[in-house]
């Protein structure tokens, strides 16, 4: 069998394996998604990679606003597992073009998906684009990109900071089907931007998932006690999420995927269930089927716990020669 067909077995062999996983409320990659990402990678991760990747983070520029993220109240841990996890929605917080001086800096729109552009042939059939290809600087090779400063002892503290918060960032934006998918229609000849340009109620097809943890209905990780709330609310979510997925989606079960340090392979098994699971029975500016929210219940939270597995992996490697 040739490589490239091969490949193709594999990947489809995890596209399987994910349909087969047990339904679960569902998490995606809003904040408290990223959050979540990050707090299961923090609970697999040896005591010298988070002494190391706390170290690294303390040290960032002032500009940055990364080091800030660290709690000023609570036990020393506790502050550390914040950080951590915060660290993880700072690519998305230096967005924010109130601070343009932190936007011209650190912000790169375009580090936070990998379009692989395809269309529908007329047997109904998902086929590749040619002539339309990925950016140069994408998620998938910023990944490698990223972990190879990361490793380098020569580069600054403060340089190798913001290099870990992209990656806590990445690891998991590549998980997301649609931030590595492009569909090509007469109506976007040049790709969807990833279900951006397809509209579903009142918004767009890509924040769907994105944000589909705050429009899950039903049953939400419990905490005694008084509530926390605004910041501390979700990072308490995803705490809640970090202890209750692995249980859901044991690591046994994604050993050889877990095992898989290749990223652009994750961002072709994203692809296979954005065509498999995201766009069928989705047309733009109508209602979608109740039954919907299920599919996207049953995508991401497989894919959220396969991301933290992934993203403490490659940071262990990365942080403890």
């Amino acid at each position: 069998m040739s490589r490239p067909r091969r490949a193709r077995r594999l990947l489809l062999a995890l596209a399987a394996a994910l349909a087969m996983l047990p339904a679960a409320p569902a998490r995606a990659w809003d904040d408290v998604g990223h959050l979540t990402v990050a707090s299961i990678a923090w609970r697999r991760l040896s005591p010298a990679a988070r002494a190391r990747a706390v170290a690294l983070l303390r040290a960032a520029p002032y500009d940055a606003g990364l080091a800030q993220l660290r709690p000023n109240s609570g036990g020393p841990e506790a502050r550390d597992r914040a950080l951590f996890a915060r660290a993880a929605t700072w690519p998305d917080l230096v967005k924010d073009r109130r601070d343009m001086a932190r936007v011209r800096r650190y912000n790169h729109s375009h580090w936070h998906y990998v379009n692989q552009y395809w269309r529908t042939d007329a047997t109904g059939n998902a086929v590749p684009v040619p002539a339309l290809q990925p950016e140069r600087e994408n998620a998938a090779e910023r990944i490698v990109a990223l972990a190879a400063a990361l490793r380098d002892a020569r580069r600054p503290d403060a340089d190798r900071a913001v290099d870990l918060a992209w990656l806590l960032h990445l690891v998991a934006d590549l998980h997301q089907p649609l931030h590595a998918s492009s569909r090509v229609t007469p109506q976007s000849p040049k790709g969807d931007r990833g279900g951006n340009d397809i509209r579903v109620g009142s918004t767009t097809l890509h924040a769907l998932w994105d944000n589909a943890l705050d429009r899950s209905p039903g049953r939400q990780p419990g905490r005694r006690g008084g509530r926390p709330q605004g910041e501390d609310a979700k990072l308490a979510r995803a705490e809640a999420w970090a202890a209750q997925l692995p249980a859901s989606y044991p690591d046994a079960r994604w050993a050889a995927w877990i095992a898989d340090t290749v990223p652009m392979r994750w961002a072709a098994e994203s692809l296979i269930l954005a065509q498999r699971d995201v766009y069928p029975g989705v047309v733009d500016s109508m209602p979608l089927a109740p039954a919907y929210q299920a599919q996207v219940r049953r995508v991401s939270d497989p894919q959220v716990t396969l991301a933290g597995y992934r993203l403490a992996a490659l940071l262990e490697r990365a942080l403890v020669p």
